[in-house]
């Protein structure tokens, strides 16, 4: 009998250890998109060049976003606080914007400021847009209705490492938590 409670103790330990054992965060290489050129929110040229050896957080949205883009963004602040890393190797935030009519430099910079993270936020001419986002393997799409623009646009999150390669695709339900534990396996890969 004693056998058999011994038995039964240890397999429900192994068990145990078994189900704290965590999986590796499932990184992986989704392609890499181009260099681009778009204006930030200063004014000026903003080079994507793909090989610059930085790691990257992409976003495309726009500014009057009722849910998602504030979401993200909300996200990536956690996750900020969150990183062990100093200022000078955390991840380059870039906030594409699908929607430059209205998310001028200026407005780019007062929304981007509200997130309390180094975001750079970018725009363009919208047949550059529309090819960068097709780059990334992304869609946004703007229809005006009268006085109203409606925008639709794809909510993924790109983590892209200092080679260019997307390495993960954030989704918009994916966690704070989630975006943190993707950028600090990409972090621990490269050591």
């Amino acid at each position: 009998m004693k056998r058999i409670l011994l038995f039964l103790v240890l397999s429900f330990a192994f068990s145990l250890f078994l189900a704290c054992e965590k999986e590796p965060f499932p990184l992986k290489q989704l392609g890499s998109p181009a260099a681009f050129t778009l204006t930030d929110t200063e004014g000026q040229q903003y080079n994507y060049e793909p090989t610059s050896g930085t790691v990257r957080l992409v976003f495309f949205g726009y500014t009057q976003c009722p849910d998602y883009c504030p979401a993200t963004m909300s996200k990536l602040q956690k996750v900020f606080e969150k990183l062990p890393f100093s200022a000078e190797e955390r991840p380059e935030i870039l906030f594409i914007s699908v929607d430059p009519e209205r998310d001028t430099p200026e407005v780019l910079s007062r929304y981007l400021e509200a997130f309390k993270i180094p975001a750079t936020g970018l725009t363009g001419d919208p047949r550059s847009l529309e090819e960068i986002a097709r780059n990334f393997g992304t869609f946004f799409h703007i229809e005006k209705k009268g006085k109203d623009i409606i925008v639709d646009h794809s909510t993924y999150l790109y983590l892209i490492d200092p080679e260019g390669r997307i390495r993960y695709l954030f989704r918009s339900q994916d966690s704070a938590d989630t975006i943190f534990e993707g950028v600090t396996a990409l972090y621990a890969e490269m050591d």
